[in-house]
């Protein structure tokens, strides 16, 4: 009887849960109310007809998180019975806070609600950063993890893979090919601003300014370059492959060691 009840009012008020990664989740913390192990709820029905209607009015990270009372008002205004200690009874337990993945704030002397931002949400460049992030960081995850985090990401491969093969982010992939043997040594190169410089450039594909010095000669040499990708697996070091008449195929390159300077050029 109870599961019938909990599938028509799913049904009814196909809420929008926009932080939880799973139905799975819904279905544990549903049971955590409905059992009454740490919310002692007297009333599982409505209880959970509260948790649906909550799970759509709750404001998403880009928002202003709303009080107990501005959130009873809203669930009321739904046709769903409410008030500032039912709702404040339900939202304040930890549990259920972890599994809808909300987080509540402090404004003032009262407390506020909202979702937390999930780890791609918004973020224009998603699919690729999903796709980077399951073949590079899996290896470093255990396995509860791994699997809440690929669970997560799922959509974003989705997305990723019927991106067109002309698409910025797909290119990419050619233009700094990481794969598991130079992932080691590639994840410790530091960040510094002319590695930045090469990687913007090779990003949008603009001209890159670069002062270096050879092997042979030590005077620092300014040019100005077209990249076309890193090569990762030198052993000598990672190397920038250019060309310097904005051909698509490298045809000379440089260990990024020797670049002292870079700086993009935004020529039309």
């Amino acid at each position: 009887m109870i599961n019938i009840t909990i599938n028509h009012l799913i049904r009814r008020k196909k809420p929008t849960l926009h932080n939880v990664q799973s139905q799975s989740l819904f279905w544990e913390a549903i049971f955590e109310i409905e059992s009454g192990t740490s919310l002692a709820d007297k009333h599982p029905i409505k209880t959970m007809e509260l948790l649906l209607t909550l799970c759509d009015v709750i404001p998403k990270h880009t928002s202003q998180p709303l009080g107990y009372q501005a959130l009873a008002d809203t669930v009321i205004s739904r046709g769903t019975s409410a008030s500032y200690h039912s709702v404040r009874r339900i939202l304040k337990n930890r549990r259920l806070q972890e599994l809808l993945d909300i987080e509540v704030l402090t404004v003032g002397t009262s407390h506020a609600v909202r979702y937390r931002a999930n780890y791609l949400e918004g973020f224009p460049h998603a699919a690729l950063v999903a796709y980077l992030s399951s073949n590079m960081l899996l290896h470093y995850l255990p396995d509860k993890v791994r699997s809440r985090f690929l669970e997560a990401i799922s959509p974003y491969l989705d997305q990723f893979e019927k991106l067109h093969d002309g698409n910025r982010d797909k290119r990419w992939l050619n233009k700094l090919p990481v794969d598991k043997k130079s992932a080691h040594h590639w994840s410790k190169q530091a960040m510094t601003p002319e590695l930045d410089s090469i990687l913007g450039a090779l990003y949008t594909e603009q001209w890159l300014e670069i002062t270096y010095q050879t092997e042979t000669n030590s005077t620092p040499l300014t040019e100005v370059i077209w990249p076309i990708h890193l090569n990762l697996d030198e052993p000598e070091g990672v190397k920038l492959c250019y060309s310097r008449n904005q051909a698509q195929k490298a045809t000379t390159s440089i260990p990024l060691a020797l670049i002292s300077h870079a700086k993009r050029q935004y020529y039309s």
